[in-house]
């Protein structure tokens, strides 16, 4: 069996990473020639002091740089639901998702809001013991017809909602979290 495996080291930076990379190497400059002044026997500390500002202003220059340097190229994550002639998709930079829980949560909330039917007609009122009440039948439909008007309403303004965030978004970033809705609700 043969077995065969090569890898290879880039030190090439990439965007923002040219000002980490020229920081580090200004501090491994400044604690070479600190290295060799103490060597000489002359005085060091100006020069280690410099290779330890360049060294701190290098990494978090690195640590704020880095964090999502992977994903740079990313395509933005969709989640389609779909049924019927209904449908409803929510766009995310996949660098901003928060944690799965939350994602789980806001899908089950879109799927209730748009994918809900309308309640059926109602036969009537039941009475506090759980005997319908006769000639209730015009009350219930009030009820009923209120009950979906309000539902109705709430799709409506959650789509309003998300459209204003998605438009707003263009003018200044929000969270990142939901930044384009699109739905469609018969």
């Amino acid at each position: 069996m043969d077995v065969n495996a090569a890898a290879k080291l880039v030190l090439v930076p990439k965007g923002n990473q040219v000002a980490v990379i020229t920081l580090l190497s200004f501090s491994a400059i400044f604690f070479a020639a600190s290295v060799w002044l103490e060597y000489s026997g002359k005085s060091y500390g100006l020069s280690l002091s410099g290779a330890v500002v360049f060294l701190v202003f290098g990494s978090i220059a690195w640590w704020v740089s880095h964090k999502n340097e992977a994903l740079s190229q990313s395509h933005p994550l969709t989640i389609n639901m779909v049924k019927g002639d209904q449908s409803v998709a929510i766009s995310s930079d996949a660098r901003s998702l928060p944690e799965a829980s939350y994602v789980q949560t806001v899908l089950s909330h879109w799927s209730a809001l748009i994918f809900r039917k309308n309640l059926p007609e109602a036969d009537g009122v039941v009475g506090t013991d759980g005997i319908p009440l006769p000639d209730t039948k015009g009350q219930a439909k009030v009820v009923v017809d209120n009950a979906n008007a309000e539902a109705d309403e709430q799709i409506v303004n959650a789509v309003k909602m998300f459209k204003a965030m998605a438009a707003q978004k263009e003018v200044e970033p929000p969270s990142p979290v939901v930044s384009v809705i699109d739905t469609k609700h018969v």
